[in-house]
């Protein structure tokens, strides 16, 4: 993360220059720079990413949008506090499959970004994604809550390095390609493509 970054490197240089007084300085100041951050950037229900974090993220190989499938009937069947366990164990499920180097945040209600950095295998990306759906069917069961849990997904790979001027383009392509998700059975990942969304990229999983 460039938040770490900065931070380790400022960290490297109180160590070169050896002033310990300087050093408790810094690492207080550090200390209260990422407590801002945290406030800033941190959902506040499912302790994963905010959408402002976005704005930090400064490589991206894949991004991709997730939809909890039937969610408005979830709340309104179970209420609204089953529907926040329901989107925290969610987010708990992506969190334990993405690796330290990868982001998840929570986009808005029921919706969720991961992006992944440094990865341009496509298969490799799908198949963490399967088994994200496959955990979250296994193990999602809350309470009263008879109704399997499962997530839609678009997906779209960016072939740039850097893609801080097309971040909303790559979210629009996603958002296409998980809408296409949700009108051809839902639980399914779709990989958007170039002119069209094809059939054959979309994995049900069953």
């Amino acid at each position: 993360m460039q938040e770490k970054d900065y931070i380790e490197r400022l960290q490297e240089k109180c160590k070169r220059i050896n002033d310990p007084e300087l050093t408790e300085l810094v690492n207080k100041l550090l200390e209260e720079r990422m407590n801002l951050f945290d406030q800033a950037n941190i959902d506040t229900l499912t302790g994963v990413h905010n959408r402002r974090i976005l704005s930090n993220i400064h490589q991206c190989s894949s991004l991709v949008i997730c939809d909890i499938d039937n969610f408005k009937t979830i709340n309104d069947k179970y209420g609204h506090l089953t529907g926040d366990k329901v989107i925290k164990e969610v987010a708990n499920a992506l969190k334990n499959s993405i690796r330290d180097t990868d982001y998840i945040c929570r986009y808005g209600g029921d919706e969720f970004i991961i992006i992944f950095t440094d990865c341009y295998d496509e298969e490799v990306i799908k198949k963490r994604l399967k088994e994200v759906q496959e955990k979250i069917a296994e193990n999602l069961r809350l309470g009263s809550l008879q109704e399997p849990v499962s997530l839609s997904m678009g997906m779209v790979m960016n072939i740039k390095t850097d893609y801080l001027n097309d971040i909303k383009d790559l979210i629009v392509k996603a958002d296409m390609a998980l809408y296409y998700s949700k009108g051809n059975g839902k639980n399914k990942v779709t990989q958007y493509e170039e002119q069209t969304i094809k059939a054959n990229t979309s994995v049900s999983i069953k």
